[in-house]
Protein backbone atom coordinates (compact mmCIF):
# COMPACT_ATOMS: atom_id res chain seq x y z
CA UNK A 1 0.00 0.00 0.00
CA UNK A 2 2.76 2.38 0.45
CA UNK A 3 4.12 2.67 -2.74
CA UNK A 4 0.12 3.23 -4.06
CA UNK A 5 -0.05 6.32 -1.97
CA UNK A 6 3.17 7.39 -3.23
CA UNK A 7 2.18 6.60 -6.52
CA UNK A 8 -1.62 8.39 -6.76
CA UNK A 9 -0.79 12.09 -5.54
CA UNK A 10 1.62 12.25 -8.32
CA UNK A 11 -0.99 11.45 -10.54
CA UNK A 12 -3.53 14.12 -9.36
CA UNK A 13 -0.43 16.33 -9.40
CA UNK A 14 0.59 15.48 -13.15
CA UNK A 15 -3.11 15.93 -13.92
CA UNK A 16 -2.29 19.77 -13.40
CA UNK A 17 -2.21 20.35 -17.19
CA UNK A 18 0.65 21.62 -19.29
CA UNK A 19 -0.99 23.36 -22.27
CA UNK A 20 0.85 22.48 -25.32
CA UNK A 21 0.02 22.76 -28.93
CA UNK A 22 -2.90 19.55 -29.77
CA UNK A 23 -0.95 18.11 -32.29
CA UNK A 24 -1.10 15.07 -30.84
CA UNK A 25 -4.28 13.79 -30.68
CA UNK A 26 -6.56 10.21 -29.37
CA UNK A 27 -7.05 8.33 -32.68
CA UNK A 28 -10.72 6.04 -32.87
CA UNK A 29 -9.14 3.14 -31.30
CA UNK A 30 -8.44 5.25 -28.19
CA UNK A 31 -4.97 4.72 -28.47
CA UNK A 32 -2.47 8.02 -28.33
CA UNK A 33 -0.92 9.94 -31.82
CA UNK A 34 3.11 9.83 -31.89
CA UNK A 35 3.67 13.17 -32.49
CA UNK A 36 4.83 14.87 -29.72
CA UNK A 37 5.02 18.89 -29.00
CA UNK A 38 7.39 20.04 -26.00
CA UNK A 39 5.80 22.52 -23.23
CA UNK A 40 8.72 25.10 -24.00
CA UNK A 41 6.82 25.60 -27.78
CA UNK A 42 4.41 28.69 -28.37
CA UNK A 43 0.57 27.31 -28.49
CA UNK A 44 -1.24 28.56 -31.05
CA UNK A 45 -4.70 27.83 -32.57
CA UNK A 46 -5.58 28.86 -36.38
CA UNK A 47 -8.65 31.12 -35.18
CA UNK A 48 -5.66 33.21 -33.48
CA UNK A 49 -2.69 32.96 -31.45
CA UNK A 50 -1.95 32.97 -27.69
CA UNK A 51 1.18 34.76 -26.04
CA UNK A 52 4.04 33.45 -24.32
CA UNK A 53 4.19 29.99 -23.18
CA UNK A 54 0.99 28.62 -22.31
CA UNK A 55 0.03 28.66 -18.33
CA UNK A 56 -1.07 25.58 -16.39
CA UNK A 57 -4.67 25.06 -14.81
CA UNK A 58 -6.86 27.80 -14.21
CA UNK A 59 -8.95 27.26 -10.69
CA UNK A 60 -11.63 30.39 -11.65
CA UNK A 61 -15.46 30.53 -11.62
CA UNK A 62 -17.30 29.74 -15.25
CA UNK A 63 -18.59 32.87 -15.89
CA UNK A 64 -21.01 32.45 -18.95
CA UNK A 65 -22.99 35.55 -18.52
CA UNK A 66 -22.63 38.75 -21.22
CA UNK A 67 -19.26 40.49 -21.09
CA UNK A 68 -20.29 44.26 -20.40
CA UNK A 69 -17.99 47.48 -18.85
CA UNK A 70 -17.75 46.60 -15.81
CA UNK A 71 -16.66 43.09 -16.44
CA UNK A 72 -12.94 43.68 -16.52
CA UNK A 73 -11.13 41.19 -19.18
CA UNK A 74 -8.85 38.11 -17.99
CA UNK A 75 -5.06 39.12 -18.18
CA UNK A 76 -4.14 35.38 -19.53
CA UNK A 77 -5.79 32.16 -19.94
CA UNK A 78 -5.25 28.69 -20.37
CA UNK A 79 -6.30 25.39 -21.99
CA UNK A 80 -8.06 24.21 -18.98
CA UNK A 81 -10.25 25.60 -16.22
CA UNK A 82 -12.08 23.92 -13.20
CA UNK A 83 -14.85 24.44 -12.08
CA UNK A 84 -16.20 22.36 -8.81
CA UNK A 85 -15.43 18.96 -9.61
CA UNK A 86 -15.21 19.59 -13.60
CA UNK A 87 -12.38 20.26 -15.75
CA UNK A 88 -12.74 22.23 -18.64
CA UNK A 89 -10.24 21.60 -21.30
CA UNK A 90 -9.50 22.94 -25.05
CA UNK A 91 -8.77 20.81 -27.96
CA UNK A 92 -5.24 22.02 -27.70
CA UNK A 93 -4.46 20.75 -24.42
CA UNK A 94 -2.65 18.00 -23.98
CA UNK A 95 -2.48 15.78 -20.89
CA UNK A 96 0.53 13.81 -19.34
CA UNK A 97 0.10 11.40 -16.58
CA UNK A 98 3.51 10.29 -14.50
CA UNK A 99 4.12 7.83 -12.12
CA UNK A 100 6.68 6.96 -9.01
CA UNK A 101 7.76 4.17 -7.63
CA UNK A 102 10.36 4.15 -4.98
CA UNK A 103 11.29 0.92 -4.81
CA UNK A 104 11.95 -1.29 -7.88
CA UNK A 105 11.12 1.52 -9.92
CA UNK A 106 8.32 2.11 -12.57
CA UNK A 107 8.25 -0.49 -15.12
CA UNK A 108 5.17 0.95 -17.22
CA UNK A 109 2.10 3.07 -17.29
CA UNK A 110 -1.36 1.79 -18.95
CA UNK A 111 -4.09 4.18 -20.02
CA UNK A 112 -7.49 3.93 -21.23
CA UNK A 113 -9.61 6.32 -23.12
CA UNK A 114 -12.90 6.59 -23.10
CA UNK A 115 -13.17 3.58 -21.76
CA UNK A 116 -11.60 1.41 -23.95
CA UNK A 117 -8.94 -0.94 -23.76
CA UNK A 118 -5.56 -0.41 -21.85
CA UNK A 119 -2.78 0.20 -23.97
CA UNK A 120 0.70 1.28 -23.17
CA UNK A 121 1.07 5.00 -22.36
CA UNK A 122 3.66 6.58 -24.68
CA UNK A 123 3.28 10.37 -25.11
CA UNK A 124 0.83 13.34 -23.87
CA UNK A 125 -2.73 12.98 -24.87
CA UNK A 126 -5.15 15.30 -26.06
CA UNK A 127 -9.26 14.96 -26.89
CA UNK A 128 -10.38 16.93 -30.15
CA UNK A 129 -13.91 15.95 -30.29
CA UNK A 130 -16.41 18.29 -27.85
CA UNK A 131 -18.06 16.36 -25.21
CA UNK A 132 -17.43 14.41 -21.76
CA UNK A 133 -14.18 12.18 -21.90
CA UNK A 134 -12.50 10.03 -19.43
CA UNK A 135 -8.96 9.07 -18.63
CA UNK A 136 -8.25 5.76 -17.08
CA UNK A 137 -4.48 4.71 -16.11
CA UNK A 138 -2.76 1.88 -13.67
CA UNK A 139 1.38 1.74 -13.04
CA UNK A 140 3.40 -1.07 -12.57
CA UNK A 141 6.26 -1.20 -11.34
CA UNK A 142 9.66 -4.02 -11.97
CA UNK A 143 8.30 -6.33 -10.28
CA UNK A 144 5.17 -7.18 -10.64
CA UNK A 145 2.96 -5.01 -8.90
CA UNK A 146 -0.17 -2.74 -10.07
CA UNK A 147 -1.39 -0.09 -8.92
CA UNK A 148 -5.38 0.71 -8.68
CA UNK A 149 -6.64 2.04 -11.80
CA UNK A 150 -8.10 5.53 -11.61
CA UNK A 151 -9.88 8.05 -13.96
CA UNK A 152 -9.61 11.26 -14.79
CA UNK A 153 -12.87 13.23 -16.21
CA UNK A 154 -12.40 16.13 -18.66
CA UNK A 155 -15.48 18.07 -20.59
CA UNK A 156 -13.72 19.18 -23.72
CA UNK A 157 -15.18 22.98 -25.04
CA UNK A 158 -13.89 23.00 -28.87
CA UNK A 159 -16.70 26.04 -29.49
CA UNK A 160 -15.41 29.59 -29.53
CA UNK A 161 -17.99 31.95 -27.78
CA UNK A 162 -20.18 34.17 -29.66
CA UNK A 163 -20.38 37.50 -29.98
CA UNK A 164 -23.49 38.83 -29.88
CA UNK A 165 -23.62 42.11 -31.25
CA UNK A 166 -21.61 45.76 -30.97
CA UNK A 167 -23.77 48.01 -28.70
CA UNK A 168 -23.65 51.54 -30.37
CA UNK A 169 -25.20 54.21 -28.33
CA UNK A 170 -26.95 56.22 -29.55
CA UNK A 171 -28.11 53.79 -31.87
CA UNK A 172 -26.40 54.00 -35.17
CA UNK A 173 -28.46 55.26 -38.44
CA UNK A 174 -28.47 53.19 -41.38
CA UNK A 175 -29.19 54.60 -44.55
CA UNK A 176 -28.22 53.18 -48.51
CA UNK A 177 -26.50 50.08 -46.88
CA UNK A 178 -24.20 52.50 -44.62
CA UNK A 179 -24.09 52.64 -40.64
CA UNK A 180 -23.64 56.25 -39.69
CA UNK A 181 -22.29 57.14 -35.98
CA UNK A 182 -21.55 60.16 -34.32
CA UNK A 183 -17.91 61.13 -32.42
CA UNK A 184 -18.98 60.33 -29.25
CA UNK A 185 -21.32 57.27 -29.90
CA UNK A 186 -19.95 55.17 -27.20
CA UNK A 187 -18.95 51.59 -27.94
CA UNK A 188 -19.53 47.92 -26.01
CA UNK A 189 -19.54 44.80 -26.92
CA UNK A 190 -21.90 41.64 -25.85
CA UNK A 191 -20.44 38.27 -25.90
CA UNK A 192 -21.46 35.10 -24.34
CA UNK A 193 -20.08 31.18 -24.08
CA UNK A 194 -21.74 28.44 -23.79
CA UNK A 195 -19.45 26.29 -21.78
CA UNK A 196 -16.44 28.22 -20.03
CA UNK A 197 -17.49 31.75 -20.25
CA UNK A 198 -15.72 34.89 -21.63
CA UNK A 199 -12.44 35.74 -20.83
CA UNK A 200 -12.00 38.84 -23.09
CA UNK A 201 -12.93 40.61 -26.24
CA UNK A 202 -10.38 42.22 -28.59
CA UNK A 203 -10.85 45.19 -31.04
CA UNK A 204 -9.25 47.64 -33.24
CA UNK A 205 -9.97 49.90 -36.36
CA UNK A 206 -8.43 50.24 -39.85
CA UNK A 207 -5.83 52.50 -38.31
CA UNK A 208 -4.75 50.43 -35.19
CA UNK A 209 -1.86 48.50 -36.04
CA UNK A 210 -2.82 45.73 -33.50
CA UNK A 211 -5.99 44.70 -31.26
CA UNK A 212 -6.80 45.89 -27.90
CA UNK A 213 -8.45 44.34 -24.92
CA UNK A 214 -11.72 45.48 -24.52
CA UNK A 215 -12.03 46.84 -21.31
CA UNK A 216 -14.78 49.44 -20.83
CA UNK A 217 -16.97 51.45 -23.02
CA UNK A 218 -14.97 53.87 -25.12
CA UNK A 219 -15.91 56.64 -28.04
CA UNK A 220 -15.22 57.03 -31.81
CA UNK A 221 -13.50 60.33 -30.52
CA UNK A 222 -11.38 58.36 -28.02
CA UNK A 223 -9.99 56.24 -31.07
CA UNK A 224 -9.09 59.45 -32.54
CA UNK A 225 -12.52 59.96 -34.46
CA UNK A 226 -13.18 63.19 -34.32
CA UNK A 227 -13.65 64.57 -37.58
CA UNK A 228 -15.90 62.75 -40.77
CA UNK A 229 -14.47 59.31 -41.31
CA UNK A 230 -14.95 55.96 -42.92
CA UNK A 231 -13.18 53.13 -41.39
CA UNK A 232 -13.38 48.78 -40.38
CA UNK A 233 -13.85 47.71 -37.49
CA UNK A 234 -12.64 44.57 -36.47
CA UNK A 235 -13.39 42.53 -33.42
CA UNK A 236 -12.98 38.73 -31.87
CA UNK A 237 -13.68 36.86 -28.63
CA UNK A 238 -11.71 34.49 -26.37
CA UNK A 239 -13.07 32.05 -23.92
CA UNK A 240 -11.73 30.88 -20.74
CA UNK A 241 -9.93 27.79 -22.34
CA UNK A 242 -8.47 29.82 -25.00
CA UNK A 243 -11.07 29.39 -27.81
CA UNK A 244 -11.28 32.03 -30.16
CA UNK A 245 -13.92 33.23 -32.22
CA UNK A 246 -13.44 33.74 -35.83
CA UNK A 247 -12.88 38.21 -36.50
CA UNK A 248 -15.98 39.72 -37.44
CA UNK A 249 -15.94 43.28 -38.96
CA UNK A 250 -18.39 46.07 -39.39
CA UNK A 251 -17.28 48.96 -42.16
CA UNK A 252 -19.28 52.44 -40.47
CA UNK A 253 -19.11 55.99 -41.02
CA UNK A 254 -17.85 58.60 -38.11
CA UNK A 255 -20.67 61.63 -39.27
CA UNK A 256 -18.65 64.89 -37.37
CA UNK A 257 -20.82 67.32 -39.34
CA UNK A 258 -23.55 69.19 -37.10
CA UNK A 259 -26.44 70.52 -38.80
CA UNK A 260 -27.23 73.73 -39.70
CA UNK A 261 -30.27 75.80 -38.22
CA UNK A 262 -32.21 79.25 -39.80
CA UNK A 263 -34.86 81.14 -38.14
CA UNK A 264 -37.31 83.23 -39.90
CA UNK A 265 -40.65 85.09 -39.87
CA UNK A 266 -42.31 87.72 -42.15
CA UNK A 267 -40.91 90.51 -40.22
CA UNK A 268 -40.59 94.17 -41.35
CA UNK A 269 -37.32 95.55 -40.15
CA UNK A 270 -37.05 99.35 -38.93
CA UNK A 271 -33.84 100.72 -37.39
CA UNK A 272 -32.46 97.11 -36.68
CA UNK A 273 -35.53 95.95 -34.66
CA UNK A 274 -37.72 93.01 -36.13
CA UNK A 275 -41.92 93.69 -36.17
CA UNK A 276 -44.01 90.92 -36.26
CA UNK A 277 -47.70 90.75 -35.51
CA UNK A 278 -49.40 88.33 -33.57
CA UNK A 279 -50.84 86.85 -36.42
CA UNK A 280 -47.21 86.05 -37.81
CA UNK A 281 -45.96 82.20 -37.53
CA UNK A 282 -42.03 82.05 -36.64
CA UNK A 283 -40.55 79.68 -38.31
CA UNK A 284 -37.30 77.05 -37.99
CA UNK A 285 -35.42 74.99 -40.44
CA UNK A 286 -32.75 72.71 -40.22
CA UNK A 287 -30.86 71.08 -42.15
CA UNK A 288 -27.54 67.94 -42.33
CA UNK A 289 -25.57 66.83 -44.78
CA UNK A 290 -24.70 63.68 -44.03
CA UNK A 291 -27.77 61.97 -42.01
CA UNK A 292 -31.24 63.75 -41.40
CA UNK A 293 -32.08 65.86 -38.72
CA UNK A 294 -33.63 63.81 -35.67
CA UNK A 295 -35.52 66.95 -33.46
CA UNK A 296 -35.52 70.39 -33.51
CA UNK A 297 -36.06 72.59 -30.26
CA UNK A 298 -36.89 76.20 -29.46
CA UNK A 299 -37.39 78.12 -26.51
CA UNK A 300 -38.21 81.77 -25.76
CA UNK A 301 -35.82 83.73 -23.83
CA UNK A 302 -34.58 81.91 -21.22
CA UNK A 303 -37.61 79.53 -21.08
CA UNK A 304 -36.38 75.77 -21.46
CA UNK A 305 -36.32 74.00 -24.80
CA UNK A 306 -39.51 72.97 -26.14
CA UNK A 307 -39.42 70.17 -29.36
CA UNK A 308 -40.39 72.38 -32.25
CA UNK A 309 -43.53 71.18 -34.48
CA UNK A 310 -42.87 72.58 -38.06
CA UNK A 311 -46.95 71.97 -38.75
CA UNK A 312 -47.34 74.81 -36.28
CA UNK A 313 -44.47 76.69 -36.25
CA UNK A 314 -44.05 79.42 -32.85
CA UNK A 315 -47.09 81.80 -32.38
CA UNK A 316 -46.68 85.02 -29.98
CA UNK A 317 -49.78 86.18 -28.92
CA UNK A 318 -48.13 89.10 -26.50
CA UNK A 319 -47.20 92.03 -27.45
CA UNK A 320 -43.00 92.60 -26.40
CA UNK A 321 -40.00 91.77 -27.24
CA UNK A 322 -38.68 87.95 -27.82
CA UNK A 323 -35.62 85.84 -28.71
CA UNK A 324 -36.55 82.74 -29.83
CA UNK A 325 -33.26 80.34 -29.91
CA UNK A 326 -33.33 77.21 -31.82
CA UNK A 327 -30.56 74.60 -32.08
CA UNK A 328 -31.17 71.23 -33.77
CA UNK A 329 -30.00 67.44 -33.24
CA UNK A 330 -28.98 65.27 -36.38
CA UNK A 331 -29.19 61.14 -36.44
CA UNK A 332 -26.32 59.94 -34.54
CA UNK A 333 -26.60 62.70 -31.70
CA UNK A 334 -24.33 65.38 -33.78
CA UNK A 335 -26.22 68.74 -32.20
CA UNK A 336 -25.90 72.28 -33.73
CA UNK A 337 -24.69 75.76 -32.61
CA UNK A 338 -27.56 77.69 -30.78
CA UNK A 339 -28.94 80.31 -33.02
CA UNK A 340 -30.99 83.13 -31.67
CA UNK A 341 -33.72 85.40 -33.64
CA UNK A 342 -35.26 88.57 -31.97
CA UNK A 343 -38.67 89.92 -32.47
CA UNK A 344 -40.93 92.79 -31.54
CA UNK A 345 -44.23 91.97 -31.14
CA UNK A 346 -46.04 94.70 -32.40
CA UNK A 347 -49.89 94.79 -31.16
CA UNK A 348 -50.93 98.18 -31.34
CA UNK A 349 -53.14 99.32 -34.35
CA UNK A 350 -52.42 102.69 -35.90
CA UNK A 351 -54.35 106.01 -35.01
CA UNK A 352 -55.19 109.21 -36.17
CA UNK A 353 -57.90 111.92 -37.32
CA UNK A 354 -58.70 115.16 -38.72
CA UNK A 355 -57.93 118.82 -38.18
CA UNK A 356 -58.38 122.40 -39.96
CA UNK A 357 -55.80 123.71 -41.14
CA UNK A 358 -57.14 126.65 -43.06
CA UNK A 359 -58.93 128.03 -45.89
CA UNK A 360 -57.85 126.54 -48.77
CA UNK A 361 -57.08 129.23 -52.13
CA UNK A 362 -58.93 128.27 -55.26
CA UNK A 363 -56.71 126.26 -56.95
CA UNK A 364 -55.89 124.28 -54.29
CA UNK A 365 -59.82 124.07 -53.36
CA UNK A 366 -59.79 122.85 -57.21
CA UNK A 367 -56.40 120.88 -56.61
CA UNK A 368 -58.61 119.08 -53.75
CA UNK A 369 -61.16 118.39 -55.80
CA UNK A 370 -60.85 116.01 -58.35
CA UNK A 371 -63.27 116.27 -61.17
CA UNK A 372 -64.84 112.55 -61.19
CA UNK A 373 -65.33 111.35 -65.31
CA UNK A 374 -67.08 108.32 -66.22
CA UNK A 375 -66.56 107.05 -69.69
CA UNK A 376 -69.12 104.33 -70.67
CA UNK A 377 -66.67 100.72 -71.50
CA UNK A 378 -66.96 99.49 -75.04
CA UNK A 379 -68.84 96.56 -76.24
CA UNK A 380 -67.93 93.46 -78.64
CA UNK A 381 -70.40 94.36 -80.58
CA UNK A 382 -70.25 97.90 -81.16
CA UNK A 383 -66.54 99.40 -80.95
CA UNK A 384 -67.07 102.46 -79.28
CA UNK A 385 -67.48 105.80 -81.11
CA UNK A 386 -67.37 109.16 -80.28
CA UNK A 387 -70.37 111.53 -80.73
CA UNK A 388 -69.85 114.05 -83.36
CA UNK A 389 -72.19 117.25 -82.67
CA UNK A 390 -72.64 119.85 -85.83
CA UNK A 391 -73.20 123.39 -84.89
CA UNK A 392 -76.72 124.55 -85.38
CA UNK A 393 -76.64 127.86 -87.37
CA UNK A 394 -78.05 130.47 -85.89
CA UNK A 395 -80.07 132.47 -88.39
CA UNK A 396 -78.64 136.62 -88.38
CA UNK A 397 -80.79 139.36 -86.93
CA UNK A 398 -81.16 141.71 -89.75
CA UNK A 399 -81.92 145.60 -88.57
CA UNK A 400 -83.72 147.70 -90.80
CA UNK A 401 -82.58 151.61 -91.04
CA UNK A 402 -85.22 154.09 -89.74
CA UNK A 403 -87.51 155.22 -92.36
CA UNK A 404 -89.55 158.72 -92.31
CA UNK A 405 -93.22 158.49 -91.87
CA UNK A 406 -95.17 158.09 -95.27
CA UNK A 407 -92.26 156.51 -97.17
CA UNK A 408 -92.59 153.53 -99.53
CA UNK A 409 -90.60 150.73 -98.36
CA UNK A 410 -90.17 147.67 -100.87
CA UNK A 411 -89.21 144.37 -98.95
CA UNK A 412 -87.32 141.92 -100.85
CA UNK A 413 -86.82 138.37 -99.79
CA UNK A 414 -84.25 135.91 -100.66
Amino acid sequence: MKKQWLIIPLILLATNINAQDAVGGVEEDGTATNEIVTTEEVATNEMGTTEGVATNEMVVDVATTNVSATNMYVETVGYTITNGDTIYASPLARFEVQGLDEQSGLQEILVSVDGGEYATYKQPISFTKEGKHSLSYQFIDKVGNISYSETFSIDVDATPARVLEIVLDPTAYHAAGTIYVGPYTDISFKAYDDMTGVAFIEYKTSDMEEMSHYAETTTFAALGYTNTSLLRLEYKVTDMVSNVSPVKSQIIMVDATAPVVNVFAKAVEIEEVRYISSRDTIFVEASDSETKIANIMYALNDNDFLNYDAQIGINIRESGEYTVRAKAVDMVGNESEEVSYTVSVDMVAPTGDVAFVGEAKSDEYEALTPTEVTEEPATEEEPATEEVVAPVATPETVVAPEVPAGTEVDVVTE
